[in-house]
C-alpha cells in the first residue's frame, strides 16, 4: 500500500511540475487599435493560429480566439492571454451598430472600420494568412490603425 501511495504521489507531483512549466511558456498579445472614428459600438478582434490559416480572414466565427472591447477616446486595447508560442494573424472589426457582422455597401465594400495584422491593406482581393502572419514567441504589443 505504501508503494502505491508513493507511486501516485510522484505522478501528481510530476504532473504539477509539467503544468507549471507549460504555463511558464505561454505568452500574451496586446493589440492597440487607433484611429477609430467614434466611440459607438465595440471592437472585435479575431485571432487565428497558423493551424487554422484556411479560415482567415473571412470566417470569423472559426477564429481560434475572439476578444471584444469597448472604445474610449477613439482607441481600444485588446489583450489575449495564455497563448502558445506560434504564428498568428488577426482581423479587427469596428462593430458600430453592435449587430456582430461586418456591414457592407451595395458592391460589397465594408462600411464599418476594419484592420488586419501587419497593417495589410488589400486592394482587389482578401489577403492570405501568410501576408498578415507574425511570429509570437514572447509577450508582444502591436499598434494598428483602423481603415474606413
Amino acid at each position: 500500500m505504501k508503494t502505491l501511495t508513493l507511486f501516485f504521489s510522484l505522478i501528481i507531483i510530476s504532473n504539477f511540475a509539467y503544468s507549471k512549466e507549460k504555463l511558464d511558456s505561454l505568452v500574451s498579445l496586446t493589440v492597440v487599435i487607433e484611429g477609430i472614428r467614434s466611440d459607438n459600438g465595440n471592437i472585435r478582434v479575431h485571432l487565428y493560429e497558423i493551424g487554422n490559416h484556411y479560415s482567415f480572414p473571412d470566417k470569423s466565427t472559426q477564429a481560434n480566439y475572439l476578444q471584444i472591447s469597448d472604445i474610449e477616446a477613439n482607441k481600444s486595447i485588446v489583450t489575449f492571454e495564455n497563448l502558445s508560442p506560434s504564428t498568428y494573424a488577426f482581423t479587427v472589426h469596428h462593430d458600430e451598430n453592435l449587430n456582430v457582422k461586418m456591414d457592407r455597401n451595395l458592391i460589397g465594400l465594408p462600411t464599418e472600420g476594419w484592420a488586419l495584422s501587419n497593417n495589410v491593406k488589400p486592394l482587389f482581393k482578401l489577403p492570405s494568412f501568410k501576408e498578415c502572419a507574425f511570429e509570437l514567441r514572447s509577450n508582444k504589443k502591436i499598434s494598428i490603425s483602423i481603415n474606413y
